[in-house]
């Protein structure tokens, strides 16, 4: 049991004894004075109320001659007793909780160094952490709560108790020997922390802002990164709402004729939730290449047959019409075409995140529709409340295309969804989670697509911390080159040049005179005069330029 919870009960139960015993004094006196011969004082109420509760024995007042006075007698002997034996039962767990178990450490081991100093636990925390584990970097917690700190005890993580922002605490979690810090405090307290920290060391602090508008101060305060999670959740919801992926990279497939990009969420209940892109067999049964995925706002592109499609991910796939519709046809999830005709977005929520989505909305041309508590101007909006039904009919549900939902509450999310679902089942909805903890609720009330705050902020963070910025980027970096097939690839099969193995990138099409063959399989053979297109960013280009030579 946490010990402020333990304090807060011993208190209430000393109240509670306090009040029991002056309740009888008085009742004791009432009740002698009308149901017995003669009269008592409250000094003889009192010691005959010590003498039950504490089974001593009764002296002047008895023997009682009413029964009425005999039967409260001996209710006040078991009230007394149950109140002796919860006052010892919690007593005694408070001493083998102080005395028993286990001391939260205030500091370091002496040998901790290049290490991560993540001041404070929260859902942004708790995500990073994962995210540092996998990558196998070291970390340490400064937490001030100790209730936090125990339940990470348990779990055996590296934290340390104390006060970020007490320049005592920093120096015994070992800010001296850090290589990085993340300030993940309320902004206030943050600022606090960077105050502290800035002047114990020059190492990057890195900060998790609630309000952007706090953004400058922070910068004053000796931040050297801030991560704005709400604006990069709001940018993330437009962009995989829209599915667009970029007017470059439309220009350069719309030369190849019949290839289309298109962008499909995987979700909880996709059929490919979990597998790794050798395990969905997409490219064995449908054709289409799969060039790589966005996850919590970082796009990787395809680097191995063993990246796993997680039910977080949005998969972006090249092929022809046939090739996705036959995709398409074997998915329990919608694909999402990056050619969109005209469509009706309805958005819930006017904060931060919802702000930015629509902003991104409305650049695109999108037609926007608001479900808000409070009217804004110059954008058409339903003022009510976005569980009922009503006011999502109002708001045009049964004929929109996608439902985009940044609500205060994952609670209130999931009702909105419910009724959603039940008015347009075939509405694409997009969630922002407020707690990673409820992502998976939101997908079982039929969300087709769920982005975590604290999930987003911390797989970024963790790539800037981990020193993997290049993972971090705003679009898509890829291109289209062309290459002539010369002899030291003629009458090779694509799987036998090593072409994607080494360099990542993907033959996506095979140029013969007039003739195009669009997504070769791995076994096709290569000919001498043939002109390859390949497709991948500037790094695997550059490594394609040294193993097979320039682009000819």
């Amino acid at each position: 049991m946490d010990h402020q919870r333990l304090k807060k009960i011993t208190r209430l139960i000393l109240v509670l004894v306090i009040s029991v015993i002056f309740a009888s004094i008085f009742l004791t006196k009432f009740l002698y004075d009308h149901f017995e011969e003669g009269t008592v004082s409250y000094g003889q109420s009192l010691l005959f109320v010590f003498q039950t509760f504490t089974t001593t024995g009764y002296g002047d007042l008895l023997p009682f001659t009413s029964t009425f006075m005999n039967i409260y007698a001996s209710i006040l002997m078991i009230l007394g007793l149950s109140l002796v034996f919860i006052l010892l039962g919690t007593a005694s767990a408070q001493w083998l909780q102080n005395h028993f178990e286990e001391i939260p450490p205030t500091n370091v081991p002496s040998n901790t160094k290049d290490h991560i100093l993540l001041c404070g636990f929260s859902d942004l925390t708790d995500s990073l952490i994962n995210e540092l584990e996998e990558s196998n970097s070291n970390f340490v917690i400064l937490e001030r709560r100790l209730s936090n700190v125990r339940k990470l005890m348990q779990k055996k993580k590296p934290v340390v108790y104390g006060d970020p922002s007490d320049p005592q605490a920093l120096l015994f979690a070992g800010i001296k020997k850090a290589k990085a810090i993340l300030a993940a405090e309320s902004d206030e307290t943050n600022i606090n922390i960077l105050l502290e920290a800035r002047a114990l060391t020059s190492i990057p602090i890195l900060v998790s802002v609630e309000n952007h508008q706090l953004t400058e101060m922070l910068q004053l305060a000796g931040a050297t990164e801030i991560i704005d999670p709400k604006k990069i959740l709001g940018e993330e919801l437009a962009r995989l709402s829209t599915a667009e992926v970029g007017p470059a990279l439309t220009s350069e497939m719309n030369q190849l004729g019949d290839l289309y990009v298109m962008e499909f969420p995987i979700g909880m209940y996709c059929q490919f939730a979990n597998q790794t892109i050798q395990e969905s067999g997409i490219r064995e049964n449908t054709g289409v290449t799969i060039l790589g995925l966005w996850e919590n706002g970082i796009f990787r592109m395809v680097d191995s047959p063993h990246m796993l499609l997680s039910e977080e991910s949005m998969v972006v796939v090249l092929g022809t019409k046939d090739q996705l519709h036959q995709l398409e046809e074997s998915m329990s999830s919608n694909l999402h075409h990056s050619n969109l005709s005209h469509q009706h977005y309805i958005v819930a929520g006017y904060g931060d995140v919802a702000k930015r989505t629509v902003a991104l909305l409305k650049k695109r041309n999108k037609d926007v529709t608001l479900i808000v508590r409070d009217p804004v101007q110059d954008i058409p909006h339903v003022v009510g409340d976005l569980t009922s039904q009503d006011v999502l009919s109002e708001a045009g549900i049964h004929n929109a295309s996608t439902y985009i939902i940044s609500a205060d509450s994952d609670d209130r999310a999931i009702f909105s969804v419910l009724a959603a679902k039940k008015l347009n089942p075939h509405l694409r909805i997009f969630v922002r989670a407020n707690s990673h903890y409820n992502v998976h609720k939101l997908y079982r009330a039929g969300a087709d697509f769920v982005l975590s705050v604290s999930k987003i902020a911390g797989t970024i963070l963790s790539s800037i911390l981990t020193e993997e910025k290049e993972k971090v980027i705003p679009d898509m970096d890829i291109h289209f080159v062309q290459h002539h097939v010369e002899s030291s690839l003629d009458g090779k099969m694509i799987q036998d040049t090593g072409i994607f193995g080494t360099t990542g990138c993907m033959i996506i099409a095979i140029k013969s005179g007039d003739q195009v063959q669009l997504n070769p399989s791995a076994n096709t053979i290569l000919k001498k005069g043939d002109d390859l297109v390949l497709l991948g960013n500037s790094h695997n280009l550059d490594l394609f330029k040294s193993y097979i030579g320039p682009y000819q």
